[in-house]
């Protein structure tokens, strides 16, 4: 009997624990769909917007999406410059700076 109060509990430690980290993961998904197009957002302003330390941010990111914060954000940025190219009558150049990148040879090699 006792045995089964304990494996309950644990269950609600794992499903507290799996609904924060889905609710971390929902705003850094929010955050960074918001703030893609801005060329000088950092790992630091999300961070800023956790409430945590740039390196816990870091890690916290790699845990939740398997891939590095500058991976998501390039994602985030290709996909919204493949809306705008299939979408609109802007320039390559107009286009690199709505979604947040400067450098055009870049945006090159990336896409």
């Amino acid at each position: 009997m006792t045995g089964y109060g304990i494996l309950n509990i644990l269950d609600q430690i794992n499903n507290d624990t799996s609904q924060e980290q889905y609710g971390r993961r929902a705003i850094i998904t929010k955050c960074i769909q918001q703030n893609a197009h801005r060329s000088n957002f950092k790992l630091q302003d999300l961070a800023d917007k956790l409430y945590l330390s740039r390196s816990r941010t870091s890690h916290l990111v790699q845990e939740l999406f398997n891939k590095a914060f500058q991976a998501i954000l390039l994602k985030e940025r290709m996909c919204n410059a493949k809306a705008l190219l299939t979408n609109s009558d802007f320039t390559v150049e107009e286009i690199c700076e709505t979604v947040g990148i400067p450098n055009i040879y870049y945006f090159y090699r990336q896409f």
